[in-house]
């Protein structure tokens, strides 16, 4: 029988505890890698990408009209002398040529001023730009977007 050369030998390889452990969890990793890569690829990407083009009309000849879209936004304005009133908001938002639909005086937290929530609308579609320039309001007097509060909605329901 004939030897084999030392540096051909064959040595088992003894791994520790810890080695195989991570061996382990490195192949789990790449199993979950390999199936979010399939799940990913599914067809929820292809969607966007046949996404049909959306087409604005410039055309005025034609006898067709486009509806005109009415928007509604409600701010909070705030910071008003406590002698405003609702008329008089009113008639100074009207005034820089703003429709307003609806004008309610808020309970402010102190008599030292007065809040509204004020509903504007527009047909335009940058209708409110104006209004949330700073040169619109007088100096002092603050305004934000006003959100109800879900709380006081559900009870006024």
């Amino acid at each position: 029988m004939r030897k084999e050369p030392k540096h051909t030998r064959r040595y088992k390889v003894v791994k520790s505890r810890n080695q195989e452990k991570v061996i382990r969890n490195v192949n789990k990793l790449q199993h979950k890698t390999e199936k979010d890569r399939r799940f990913n690829s599914s067809k929820t990407y292809d969607r966007k990408e046949k996404q049909s083009k959306i087409v604005v009309g410039k055309n005025a000849n034609e006898g067709l009209k486009a509806a005109t879209l009415t928007r509604v936004r409600v701010f909070h304005v705030t910071r008003l002398s406590p002698d405003t009133t609702e008329q008089c908001l009113t008639t100074y938002i009207k005034s820089k040529e703003m429709n307003v639909s609806e004008c309610v005086a808020l309970k402010a937290r102190h008599n030292s001023y007065a809040s509204f929530k004020v509903s504007v609308t527009t047909t335009e579609d940058n209708g409110f730009d104006c209004i949330y320039d700073a040169s619109f309001w007088p100096v002092g007097v603050m305004m934000r977007r006003y959100f109800e509060d879900k709380v006081h909605k559900l009870q006024n329901d």
